[in-house]
């Protein structure tokens, strides 16, 4: 008996052909895409080099100001049996009286303007939790000083949280085999004179 098929059969296998080729078009189609885009994301990150010192400087401040926040969070039961001992040096431990030398000024003005904001932004956070740091030595009872100590809690975490997401902004800036490089001699050493 010979094999014969109408033409529904035939018409629904060219059409399952057709819808072949057309995934495996468009299989390719995204391997290309994908392969251009991590092109352009190595020859934007080559062409960022330059750049990448001030990023590295942002990341430094910021990091370091993120830590110091961290250790007051750290602290919170120190700094507690501290204030009840009456220690005086608290708030020039943990405080800071004034925003004057938290940023490097020939370091900011060498900033992209957006990296800037990012910077001067972390700066603010941390200012905010320093300076109410600074009044935990005060000369008022251990009461009314221990009061202050919720609110110096409050506002390093959510210095630390907003230094993080700032950080995440910078975070793909300079490619890692650059940031992992071994950096124990300045750039300028390697040059001729």
């Amino acid at each position: 008996m010979p094999c014969v098929m109408d033409a529904a059969t035939i018409i629904a296998i060219f059409i399952g052909c057709i819808n072949l080729v057309a995934l495996v078009f468009v299989v390719r189609q995204t391997r290309l895409t994908h392969r251009l885009i991590q092109t352009s994301e190595r020859v934007k990150q080559i062409s960022d080099l330059p750049e990448v010192d001030a990023v590295i400087q942002l990341r430094i401040h910021i990091e370091e100001w993120k830590a110091d926040l961290e250790q007051i969070i750290a602290n919170e039961r120190y700094i507690r049996a501290q204030v009840q001992k009456g220690d005086s040096e608290l708030g020039k431990k943990y405080g800071l009286d004034t925003p004057r030398g938290l940023i490097i000024k020939p370091i900011y003005d060498e900033l992209p303007r957006w990296m800037q904001v990012v910077l001067m932004t972390a700066a603010q956070y941390y200012y905010n939790c320093k300076v109410l740091a600074s009044c935990l030595s005060s000369n008022q009872e251990p009461q009314s000083t221990l009061r202050l100590l919720p609110e110096v809690i409050d506002r390093a975490k959510i210095g630390v949280s907003q230094m993080t997401e700032s950080l995440s902004y910078i975070d793909d800036m300079a490619p890692q085999w650059y940031l992992n490089s071994p950096a124990s001699i300045a750039e300028r050493e390697f040059m001729d004179r």
